[in-house]
């Protein structure tokens, strides 16, 4: 009950993720949502959108009217949120490979200031395009053994990048990242499972080509196929080159080939196992997924956080992670915390009143109807208390008679002996309940011994003691004894 009170309350403040896969192709915009869900990933939606043959042409948007309608057509197709406005919508956008610059760069051991600027000076001089006409991201891969530092760099133009952001910008969605599609598709392989392996993606623009060694890309390579090529020659030739290539640059060996094959072409993998000597398979992520899915699922499917941990094309100008002030949404999500929080402890009190009120009530007609029963169980018991106060007054006498009766015998005793020793009796009284005080002249001493043990032998006097001071003189002896009835 509590837990399910909890999680209510967590899905009113925290806002529900679902993360876009946008794959952008020439003649088609493929989509995905993922909603992500206590560290679980489930698609929501899906759609292939065919696209005019003047929408895009090599890579580059044309015309964006088609494009935003496809978009808009998708963000359709999500399921509402049953509390409104509480989901974010992020945009992962997956470009084919026009217009998209890769280099493995290695360089000798340095600081990491030094690299940077070597890595610029790298940039700067390699690129098709000037710097400032370019987006670039690049990190750091790992070398085995050696003495020098693998960089994989990855640039796109400006001007195409472009045309698509300023879509998106104008209809305010939000873009998490900007990837290609070799990287889109590596997501699929668990690097738990496989720490090295090499990805093949054939289509129509050729074979690209790239190699994963601990979820980190290290080289990838686009390969145009001219109509009279033989596909699976070039395939095999080009992934035996790059195997050979990463085990002498890297030091890695490659563990597992793997192909996706997006238009149907006629080939054997285990030419390729006996050529290279490594198993290879074909892509099959989900049996009940449509292949022309995969990318976009796979951009879906990208991690995000505050700290950019893989490849991520995005300008910079776009202010970070996802395009947010994000100390204006911490202030805006800790408003809905204390709203939230506020208004249950509102409720909470009314309910706590509601119920003390009616306890209250409840408890005074309780009480009220207790008194009236006790006022009339009173009046009928008036005489009955009468009688016991009565009662109580007699038993009082009755002790009071029978304790003096017994005082008197006692007496009487006491006063026979000291008659018998010669003594003379002179007062007794109650020293405190049970003790009897007496007050005696005695001519000798002797005879004041003799009626002290009279009084010791008699069973009905305990505590029978004469002081030794008044036992000192020799005759005329006031003695005074106290004992117990």
């Amino acid at each position: 009950m509590i837990a399910n009170f909890f999680k209510l309350i967590s899905k009113l403040v925290l806002p529900k993720i679902i993360v876009i896969g946008i794959d952008i192709q020439d003649r088609h915009l493929i989509a995905v949502a993922n909603s992500r869900t206590d560290n679980k990933n489930g698609i929501m939606a899906s759609g292939v959108y065919e696209l005019s043959d003047d929408a895009i042409d090599n890579g580059e948007l044309k015309k964006s009217e088609t494009f935003k309608k496809s978009v808009r057509d998708f963000l359709e197709k999500i399921p509402k949120s049953r509390f409104g406005n509480a989901s974010e919508r992020i945009f992962i956008l997956s470009i084919p490979p026009h217009h998209l610059y890769t280099e493995t760069a290695f360089f000798p051991l340095m600081s990491e200031p030094e690299l940077n600027e070597a890595v610029h000076l790298k940039i700067e001089t390699s690129l098709p395009w000037p710097i400032d006409q370019a987006y670039v991201d690049w990190l750091i891969m790992p070398v085995s053994g050696q003495k020098q530092i693998g960089v994989f760099i990855a640039a796109i133009s400006r001007q195409v990048l472009n045309e698509y952001l300023k879509i998106f910008l104008e209809e305010k969605w939000m873009v998490g990242a900007c990837e290609f599609h070799m990287l889109s598709l590596s997501k699929f392989i668990n690097p738990n499972y496989f720490k090295s392996f090499l990805f093949a993606l054939i289509d129509e623009d050729g074979i690209e080509f790239s190699v994963f060694s601990g979820g980190k890309i290290l080289t990838h390579y686009l390969q145009n196929v001219l109509p009279n090529e033989e596909i699976h020659k070039i395939l095999e030739n080009k992934v035996n080159n790059l195997i050979n290539y990463i085990k002498g640059s890297f030091g890695i060996s490659v563990e597992r080939v793997f192909i996706f094959d997006k238009i149907n072409s006629d080939y054997v993998l285990t030419n390729i196992e006996e050529k290279t000597g490594i198993p290879a398979q074909a892509l099959t992520p989900s049996p009940h997924l449509d292949p022309r899915l995969f990318i976009a699922q796979g951009a879906s499917l990208r991690s995000y956080g505050a700290v950019e941990s893989s490849l991520n094309l995005l300008p910079p100008e776009f202010g970070g992670r996802y395009r947010e002030n994000l100390f204006l949404k911490t202030l805006n999500l800790w408003f809905k915390i204390f709203s939230v929080f506020g208004f249950t402890l509102i409720i909470a009190f009314a309910a706590a009143s509601g119920f003390l009120w009616s306890q209250q009530s409840f408890f005074a007609k309780e009480n009220a109807g207790l008194n009236s029963l006790f006022e009339k169980q009173l009046a009928n018991a008036a005489p009955l208390i009468k009688k016991a106060e009565y009662f109580n007054k007699v038993s009082a006498v009755i002790k009071s008679v029978s304790f003096r009766s017994a005082s008197g015998a006692k007496l009487l005793i006491v006063k026979n002996e000291a008659e018998k020793n010669g003594l003379s009796f002179i007062d007794a009284h109650l020293a405190e309940p049970r003790r009897i005080s007496v007050s005696l002249l005695a001519p000798t001493r002797e005879s004041a011994l003799e009626f002290e043990k009279a009084l010791k032998s008699n069973k009905g006097f305990s505590d029978v003691n004469i002081p030794v001071a008044e036992l000192s003189p020799e005759q005329n002896l006031n003695i005074h004894i106290t004992f117990s009835l």
